[in-house]
């Protein structure tokens, strides 16, 4: 158990989920969070110390795709001690995707024995469909739009060419994660929203 781990703390219901490869259906990260949702963003914004994770993660997004985000499992706020609980549901379930020999990019399970097995508590958990990350209703040259800003002003603030700009917008280019979070600055929005955003665009591309 992570003694002094920041997630934990009392009260506090866990998720353990998986990032799914949507172009071959297969799990290629296990991990617990608070919110599963915002830590899916966090990975998408990129990881200091697992490259392989954050590589993976950017040959998705440059090819247009994001990971399925998939909940495993919920520890309920109300058992004795959820986080405990949800530590060892969480290896419980990298045992589980190692036994069907999933590529893990997690960095604790590399080089683990694929026969290594955790204990099942007898508790009670939800297991939820899949859901991806949630479309926003604007692409990215609304949300430029919306903050007020031309291609050539935005293009300023974050240090790129305007031809990058526009080929962000048109969805020739999505940015990469390392930009994510300066667009969310210089357009006055969340993460989240510029994250939905890129994949809307590229959404309208294909429809093209």
């Amino acid at each position: 158990m992570r003694e002094n781990d920041p997630l934990r703390q009392t009260n506090q219901t866990y998720q353990i989920y998986a990032l799914i490869d949507p172009r071959e259906n297969i799990t290629r990260y296990v991990g617990m969070s608070r919110n599963a949702q915002r830590r899916l963003f966090q990975h998408l914004l990129g990881d200091q110390g697992n490259e392989q994770k954050n590589n993976w993660l950017l040959e998705l997004l440059e090819e247009g795709i994001y990971p399925i985000l998939r909940i495993l499992e919920t520890i309920d706020a109300e058992e004795a001690d959820a986080y405990a609980i949800a530590c060892e549901r969480e290896q419980y379930w990298i045992s589980e995707c190692l036994r069907l020999d999933m590529p893990l990019l997690n960095i604790s399970v590399r080089g683990r024995k694929k026969n290594l097995r955790f204990r099942r508590p007898h508790i009670k958990w939800i297991e939820k469909e899949h859901s991806e990350v949630e479309e926003s209703a604007l692409s990215l040259r609304e949300l430029r739009e919306w903050a007020v800003l031309t291609q050539e002003e935005l293009a300023q603030l974050m240090g790129v060419s305007i031809t990058t700009v526009s080929h962000w917008e048109t969805g020739n280019k999505i940015p990469r994660s390392s930009k994510v979070q300066q667009l969310a600055d210089a357009l006055d929005v969340t993460t989240q929203e510029v994250i939905a955003a890129i994949k809307k665009t590229r959404t309208m591309k294909k429809q093209r």
